[in-house]
């Protein structure tokens, strides 16, 4: 697993909101929080802790409870849009990075 970029790693902290992330043919879009632990996963999707922040180099790592944000994914397909908006803290506007 790469490391996270560490310069932007170290200004987020658990809770901090990241993103969002969409998925529009199925209607998907939720918030991402720093962590991935019960109190976290309450708010919305979570950045596993110690996975990728882009636009870093390496696997981003998103977790959410299947019966809550991540049901509406049961008919998702291959080549499906799945786009992960980030904020930086630093930012007053979104980035957004498609994945396919």
């Amino acid at each position: 697993m790469a490391q996270p970029d560490d310069s932007r790693a170290a200004r987020v902290r658990r809770g901090d909101v990241i993103g969002e992330l969409e998925i529009p043919r199925l209607g998907v879009s939720v918030g991402v929080f720093e962590g991935d632990d019960a109190g976290i996963l309450t708010l919305g999707a979570g950045h596993i802790p110690k996975t990728a922040l882009p636009p870093g180099s390496g696997n981003t790592g998103i977790a959410a409870h299947r019966d809550t944000y991540f049901r509406p994914l049961r008919p998702i397909r291959v080549n499906d849009l799945i786009e992960l908006k980030i904020v930086r803290p630093s930012d007053i506007g979104v980035t957004s990075y498609p994945f396919y």
